[in-house]
């Protein structure tokens, strides 16, 4: 929700001293639907995540959740699987070791994606619809997900994928969170899952995600 704080910046305000990114409390708003904004007029700290602002990597990747929330939700949508889903995230962004994090970005990303309603297909042919095992796979972009052999022809730069690359999207995209952290990807294979899930991301946003270049 939109809204407008009036007197945050006063030294008695009600706000707690806080109003940022990633801070969690309840919140006292007077809506008004005909003014454009409604008003923000107390807002409790309750958890603050003080580990994001004291890492980079991790402050980013949470910054590229909230980014691609804020492009794929509407406004006073109550969406609570999407909210649970991303505090969750928080709470293990902030737990996991430094080299666990990428992994961690890509799962949480592929999970957000799926509560939303745009997960990219990876267990079926984006196309054609048929069981991609024991054949040749490519992922695409524009046609959402992983391409059979068949189906590659005519299609915008398919990047061929090694089986290893596809089970391991597959595992990020269903394993349990708190476990995503400990799969390791070669360097490789980290490079292609984020190109192309930053493609696919940025082409259903219809625009360039700015966290992005962070991610690298």
């Amino acid at each position: 929700m939109s809204t407008l704080a009036k007197g945050s910046k006063k030294e008695k305000s009600s706000f707690g001293g806080a109003l940022d990114l990633f801070y969690l409390g309840p919140a006292l708003i007077i809506l008004r639907p005909r003014a454009g904004l409604h008003l923000l007029t107390a807002f409790t700290v309750e958890e603050s995540w003080p580990a994001l602002r004291r890492d980079l990597s991790r402050y980013y990747f949470a910054c590229h959740l909230a980014e691609i929330l804020t492009g794929l939700t509407r406004e006073e949508e109550p969406l609570p699987e999407v909210f649970d889903l991303l505090v969750a995230g928080l709470d293990e962004i902030v737990q996991v070791p430094p080299e666990g994090i990428p992994t961690l970005g890509i799962a949480l990303e592929l999970r957000l994606l799926r509560e939303l309603g745009f997960a990219p297909s990876l267990f079926l042919c984006a196309a054609c619809g048929e069981d991609l095992s024991g054949k040749e796979r490519h992922l695409s972009v524009s046609c959402g997900g992983l391409l059979c052999g068949d189906c590659r022809d005519g299609e915008a730069r398919p990047v061929p994928v090694s089986a290893g690359v596809v089970e391991s999207l597959r595992n990020l995209a269903r394993a349990p969170l708190e476990s995503t952290s400990r799969l390791r990807l070669s360097p490789g294979d980290a490079r292609t899952i984020r190109s192309f899930l930053t493609g696919f991301t940025e082409w259903r946003l219809e625009r360039k995600l700015r966290t992005a270049r962070f991610l690298a």
